[in-house]
């Protein structure tokens, strides 16, 4: 396994460990903003996550973008990965449209979203 695994701590350049991965998997039980799948959607990695609580599901589109499985359901997120062995292009195909969607995640364009907000209460 340890020739097929490498679990990377913080790393400053992501442009060299994205350029080389071919799966990203995300098993945190709860996550805010999960930077790093973003990160993986922008490099065209495709993603495995947990479904936890925070915006997983919503940067996936409830698994439209990448896989997603129960929170600490570790059966389910070796059948995953095990899918994804066998026919990777299918969650490589829904990374591809997950792409397009990464906009929304822009900081002008978050800004301008909650300007918009602002103004409609007042």
């Amino acid at each position: 396994m340890t020739k097929k695994v490498r679990v990377i701590g913080h790393v400053q350049n992501k442009n060299s460990i994205y350029a080389h991965a071919d799966l990203l998997i995300h098993a945190s039980i709860f996550e805010g903003l999960p930077n790093n799948i973003v990160e993986a959607i922008n490099y065209s990695v495709p993603v495995i996550a947990a479904n936890s609580a925070g915006g997983t599901s919503e940067i996936l589109k409830n698994g439209r973008y990448g896989s997603l499985f129960e929170t600490s359901n570790y059966i389910k997120l070796a059948s995953k990965i095990n899918e994804f062995l066998q026919k990777p292009t299918s969650l490589q195909k829904k990374i591809i449209k997950g792409r397009k969607e990464l906009k929304k995640f822009v900081r002008l364009n978050t800004t301008k979203e909650l300007e918009k907000k602002i103004d409609s209460l007042f």
